[in-house]
C-alpha cells in the first residue's frame, strides 16, 4: 500500500514539474 502511495506522490511531482517546465517555456516564448 505504502509503495502505491509513493508511485502516485512521484508521478505527481513530476507531472507538476512538468507543468511547471512547460509554463516557463511557453512565458519565455511570450516575452521573447
Amino acid at each position: 500500500m505504502l509503495g502505491f502511495f509513493s508511485g502516485i506522490i512521484t508521478s505527481l511531482t513530476s507531472l507538476e514539474f512538468f507543468n511547471l517546465k512547460l509554463a516557463t517555456s511557453f512565458c519565455d516564448a511570450k516575452w521573447k
